[in-house]
């Protein structure tokens, strides 16, 4: 039986061989056939490789774009007071030649509306020389407009982020955490900063810290007072002041919220969480 395996393995060793020599044209044509899809199949991988880079660059840069508008939409849901009325100027040339100019407010609030109400100062009309055949004017220095360069995306620290995120979501709390504070130590002015902070915060939050936890949801506040993630961050400080046992600063801090932002998901939730506190 030993001896039929040799064999067999010996007259299957040959057979390249054996093929080479009765069909040598054929055999080579197989091979580099054969060579030839190899190659082929190799630039296909290649191609997905790149796809893929391409697609995930484009996700990324969806997510702060999409950061961006839920930013903007925060800011312009935000209560704010009513912007003074600033007076109107007005430039009236003076027809007394004297060649001066009188520069004329008005008061919004005032019940006047005509043109004019007091004078502030009077200057000198600006006159111009005529510009006759053969004068020359001073040369000045073309003035060149600075040259843009684009900027690589870099796609590291929304990976980065992406990673810790996903350790909020396994509940894997300490893993979050490290994750969280190594992108801050990194790119503590990213647009992610913010969401970092809160998700750190949160993380804390589900391990009961209460402690830490407020702490990152002040610095949200506190350091990003713009951001998208400041309705949210002032909900759970909220929330951390209660489970503390300070209820008086859980109410206040609700109503700071819904006087803030008082359209927004947050405001909703603390208007809810409120009748429970009292």
């Amino acid at each position: 039986m030993r001896r039929r395996r040799v064999i067999l393995f010996l007259v299957l060793l040959s057979l390249p061989v054996a093929l080479a020599a009765c069909g040598g044209g054929q055999y080579r044509e197989l091979l580099s056939r054969t060579e030839q899809m190899q190659s082929e199949l190799a630039q296909i991988k290649a191609s997905n490789a790149n796809t893929m880079v391409m697609m995930e660059d484009i996700q990324n840069k969806l997510l702060l774009l999409e950061d961006q508008v839920e930013t903007n939409r925060t800011l312009i849901g935000r209560a704010s007071a009513a912007q003074p009325q600033l007076p109107v100027v007005r430039l009236r040339p003076e027809h007394n030649g004297g060649g001066t100019i009188r520069i004329e407010e008005s008061d919004p609030n005032s019940e006047h509306d005509g043109p004019g109400s007091f004078t502030m100062e009077e200057v000198p009309a600006v006159k111009f020389q005529k510009l006759e055949e053969g004068m020359t004017v001073g040369r000045t220095e073309e003035v060149k407009p600075p040259r843009t360069t684009k900027r690589r995306f870099d796609s590291r620290p929304i990976e980065l982020y992406k990673q810790a995120y996903e350790f909020v979501r396994e509940h894997q709390h300490a893993e979050a955490i490290e994750a969280f504070e190594a992108f801050l130590d990194q790119y503590p002015d990213h647009d992610y900063a913010d969401n970092a902070m809160y998700w750190m915060g949160e993380a804390y939050y589900d391990s009961q810290n209460y402690e830490k936890a407020l702490s990152c949801f002040e610095k949200v506040i506190q350091l990003y007072p713009d951001g998208n993630k400041v309705p949210d961050a002032m909900l759970k400080r909220a929330l951390c002041l209660f489970n503390q046992g300070h209820k008086e600063g859980a109410v206040g801090a609700i109503g700071q919220l819904v006087a803030r932002y008082p359209t927004t998901r947050a405001a909703g939730i603390a208007k809810e969480k409120l009748k429970t506190m009292r």
